[in-house]
This record gives C-alpha cells, sequence and structure tokens, in this order.
C-alpha cells in the first residue's frame, strides 16, 4: 500500500498516520511492522522515519 499527499497534510500529519497503522496492526496481530517511507524535503533531501524527523520540516 502507498499513500502520497495530493492535499494539505503535513510531514507530521503524515507521521501520526503511519505510527498509528503500525500500532493497529500490533494490536490486532502481534506484528510489528517496519516502515519502509522515505520523506523527502522539497530540497530533494531524504528525511529518515523517527520522531526527530518532525523538527526537520518545521511541524
Amino acid at each position: 500500500m502507498s499513500r502520497v499527499n495530493a492535499g494539505y497534510a503535513t510531514a507530521k500529519d503524515m507521521l501520526k498516520l503511519v505510527k498509528e497503522v503500525q500500532s493497529s496492526v500490533y494490536d490486532e496481530t502481534g506484528y510489528c511492522m517496519e516502515p519502509e517511507v522515505r520523506f523527502v524535503k522539497p530540497t530533494g533531501d531524504v528525511v529518515p522515519l523517527d520522531s526527530d524527523s518532525l523538527d526537520v520540516f518545521g511541524k
């Protein structure tokens, strides 16, 4: 499954969604999903998916 932000969601919104899906899957199945997500800044720099990533986007 892939998701592309085609609207007004912030990086913080997208990260929250990823974490909610991970939590829900774990609660339902016991399976810990490892994300293969890449946040890309307007400059083209790739930001790793972790809680500190949000600061890079200013959100």
